[in-house]
């Protein structure tokens, strides 16, 4: 089930019931009114424009809108939660069954959750060495993780992933307030032990439809969306096999990383070089041991290496 922990909403302002005009502020240009606008940080972020120009009514909020079900996140099972959350604010009264039936999504964050207790300076360690391009991708910290993007000069075609530990992000004190305003605050920060999150940010209305699948928009066409964005962001980002970090081969094996990989890690073909180049008196079994060593060592550190593609699978 695809999950989300922000998503943009564009509904129809008759199902919004009623509006406390009086907590929304007046946006306005040359005197004119051009929309109403609600916005609020904590204990979560929450913004509703109400645009009687356009009829309009946008609603743009994250999963903490669920409070104590937070580490459930933003889907199809959920989203009617979301919304009496909203209503339950008493700044606006919204019909929920229209606005899940009937309006569109034009920004939303893929989420996954992995529950891994590898350190994430280590994930980050690797991912840096599996970068299909490092001309295409950049990457930047992130809260303790890493923010990789494309370089795209236009919002159509940017793509961003954040992966980062999600525990050590929930102690910093952007969210304290949320923690103290749920009543199982404790729960919820231990409950996200050892958990790293993956987020996709999908900004525009044509990336949804594509790397969702889907044909059209609509709320309900996006939480029962089947396809798998992070991972398909995942493969055009990361190479197929992580690459041994330098850190952990000596000088002295450098050169020997490099013979095995010329000759495709084949002991034989080895072998069949070192003889030509050595002279008789050579012990054979004492010059292929590094080698033998060295193969022991890197697939000692390739077994260790994590599978980022199964991790979001």
């Amino acid at each position: 089930m695809i999950k989300f922990d922000k998503i943009k909403l564009i509904s129809r302002l008759e199902y919004a019931e009623i509006i406390d005009i009086s907590q929304f502020t007046s946006i306005t240009k040359y005197e004119n009114l051009l929309y109403y606008k609600y916005t609020q940080s904590k204990p979560y972020n929450l913004n509703i424009t109400v645009d009687n120009e356009h009829q309009e009514l946008v609603l743009e909020f994250t999963g903490k809108v669920l409070l104590e079900r937070y580490r459930e996140l933003i889907n199809i099972e959920t989203i009617s939660y979301c919304l009496e959350n909203i209503n339950r604010l008493n700044i606006i009264k919204l019909n929920t069954h229209q606005i899940i039936i009937d309006s569109q999504v034009c920004l939303c964050d893929a989420t996954k959750d992995i529950i891994i207790d590898t350190d994430i300076k280590d994930m980050i360690a690797q991912i840096k060495t599996m970068i299909s391009s490092y001309d295409k991708w950049k990457y930047k910290p992130y809260s303790g993780g890493i923010d990789i993007s494309n370089c795209a000069k236009t919002k159509r075609h940017k793509k961003r992933i954040i992966i980062y530990d999600k525990y050590e992000e929930m102690k910093m004190a952007t969210n304290r307030e949320f923690l103290k305003t749920i009543s199982n605050g404790e729960e919820m920060l231990n409950s996200f032990k050892n958990v790293k999150r993956f987020e996709l940010n999908i900004n525009t209305m044509e990336q949804i439809r594509t790397l969702l699948e889907i044909k059209d928009n609509s709320l309900l066409s996006v939480l029962n969306s089947t396809a798998n964005p992070i991972l398909t962001i995942i493969n055009k980002i990361l190479i197929e096999k992580s690459l041994i970090s330098n850190k952990d081969i000596t000088i002295d094996e450098l050169p020997r990383q490099a013979l095995l990989e010329k000759y495709e890690y084949d002991l034989g073909k080895i072998e069949m070089v070192i003889r030509q180049h050595s002279a008789k008196t050579t012990s054979i079994k004492k010059a292929m041991q590094p080698y033998k060593n060295l193969i022991r060592k890197l697939e000692s550190l390739e077994n260790t290496a994590i599978d980022f593609r199964a991790l979001v699978a």
